[in-house]
Formats: structure tokens, sequence, C-alpha cells
């Protein structure tokens, strides 16, 4: 059993990379800097152009040209909390996309907010200096008509151990109409 020492602890450094607001734009798209540990999304009232559709997150292997799409690229899990209804567990072992809430809704008084934590991205990865399967933990909110009140709790992963440098918020259909994106690196100093 390890035990902590006084003379081990480390602390946390938490540094805002950045804050945007997103305006009809079909995706949101983020390059993650390899010095930290793990990155933190935080995104308030996303609203998609077409209402009633599904928010996916998918990153983009070091080097690639474009975010990895394929049938198979992602994993990821999710219990939801509907209001009205209860708990709905969903998943999907071999997936095009994370998925991070469904329903999202288009109108004025409909979006989706949400924390999403991307680790092992890089080769500076608290895990090691080696590729590993880039994973998120995420907690989304969706407030919509129907079904109402939904909090999702789920993880995703890249199915590739691979470096990642970029992250893409989208959804199923439709451009992101608008919502605010902050972006925070951390790393254990």
């Amino acid at each position: 059993m390890s035990v902590l020492n006084q003379q081990s602890q480390k602390s946390l450094r938490q540094v805002v990379i950045g804050k945007e607001e997103i305006s009809s734009d079909a995706t949101w798209v983020c390059t993650l800097p390899n010095e930290f540990d793990f990155i933190d999304l935080y995104f308030s009232g996303l609203t998609p152009a077409t209402d009633n559709t599904a928010l996916f997150l998918r990153v983009r292997d070091y080097g690639a040209t474009s975010t990895e799409s394929g049938a198979s690229d992602y994993a990821w899990a999710y219990s939801s909390q509907l209001a009205a209804t209860g708990a709905v567990d969903l998943s999907d072992a071999s997936d095009s996309e994370i998925q991070l809430a469904l329903a999202v809704g288009s109108t004025t008084t409909e979006s989706c907010t949400g924390h999403v934590r991307i680790m092992d991205f890089a080769d500076q990865a608290i895990s090691g200096n080696v590729a590993k399967l880039t994973t998120v933990k995420f907690n989304t909110t969706v407030i919509n008509a129907t079904p109402g009140y939904v909090d999702y709790t789920g993880s995703g992963w890249r199915l590739a151990a691979e470096r990642s440098d970029q992250v893409e918020l989208l959804f199923a259909s439709g451009d992101i109409e608008s919502g605010t994106v902050v972006v925070v690196g951390n790393r254990v100093v």
C-alpha cells in the first residue's frame, strides 16, 4: 500500500485557455495544448439549429487532417435521469463519435449545458509518456420541451491508443446555433 507523505504532495495548476461564443458554426474545434495533464471543457447554452438532435464529441489523432469519425472509432456509455420518467442507461461499444446528450432542442428556452474532462490525450499525460486511449468523463444537462429536463453522466474513449491534438463538439444534424465554451488546462505540479 502506498502512503503519500508531505514531501510527495503536489498541487494542481489550472489555466483558462480561452472562452468562445459560438454562433451559427457547423462544429466547435479546439486544439489541445499538450503541456496539460487533462483539459476541462465547460459549455452553456449550446443550442442546435435543428430541433431534437444529439450532441457529439470527437477527437483528432496527432498529425491527422480531420477528426476521427470512422464507424468504430469510439465507445461510450452514460446514465441519464429524465425528470418525468426516471433513469435510462445507454451505450455503444463501436461508434463514430462519443454521444454526450440526446434530444437537444432549438428554441430559445431549450439548450445543453455541461462539463467534459479530457484525459490521456498527449504523451505528457499523467499516465506516462506513451500514447493512451483518449478518455472523456462528462456531465451534461438538456432542457427541452419534450422530454423536459434530462441529466447525463457518462464516459467515452477513443478505441485506438493515439495521441490526440484536437477536440470537436458537433450536433448530429445542423449547426451549433449558439452557445459558450470555456476551456481550462490542468497540470499537476
